[in-house]
């Protein structure tokens, strides 16, 4: 028998917000930014948490930003580097700003463990964890945001830096049959 797999659903822009809210609360705004980098930029967890300032090209807080993701899963087996624009205007002042006070080599977030810390932190303290929203949640809802707002899987194919259609159809559909299914739960 085949088993299925067990994708990460997607994070839709309400809890994303709520995220960013968490973060914002607790002190961590570079958090915030990193959860808002990962969503709009549909970064995979691993280029999130490998992203130094010497990899964002930013000229002011309207931007667009232009990040350098260097060899990706996708970009190694092509042989190309890849980049990703970001033009989102929740994201840009901030990444902007970061980006100013931040030398060549800062990290945008710390170390993975702690990074991954503390988005688990995030979602057991909005009492999210009955969703199972991972980090790769971000990349997924990112993607389906994307379509949603862009309604171009052309668009979304080279965002999101899919070598095949196939499978980002599968990603999309999938986000979109999930997101319909999704309950938020409710305050206690």
């Amino acid at each position: 028998t085949a088993e299925i797999p067990n994708r990460a659903p997607p994070l839709t822009m309400g809890l994303l917000d709520a995220l960013c809210g968490w973060a914002i609360m607790q002190g961590l705004p570079e958090f915030a930014l990193s959860l808002r980098v990962a969503f709009f930029g549909l970064l995979r967890t691993g280029e999130l948490l490998s992203l130094t300032s010497k990899d964002v090209y930013i000229t002011g807080p309207k931007g667009p930003a232009i990040i350098s993701l260097g060899l990706t899963k996708s970009g190694a087996r092509q042989g190309a580097r890849e980049s990703i624009t970001i033009v989102d205007t929740s994201v840009l002042p901030s990444l902007y700003s970061w980006k100013r006070r931040s030398s060549a080599n800062s990290y945008l977030t710390p170390k993975a463990h702690v990074w991954r810390k503390t988005f688990n932190q995030a979602i057991a303290g909005l009492q999210l964890t009955e969703l199972g929203l991972r980090p790769y949640s971000l990349r997924r809802g990112g993607a389906t945001f994307f379509f949603q707002h862009h309604g171009s899987f052309d668009k979304l194919l080279l965002q999101g830096r899919w070598a095949a259609a196939k499978t980002a159809r599968i990603y999309l559909n999938e986000g979109l049959a999930q997101l319909s299914e999704m309950q938020v739960p409710n305050s206690r």
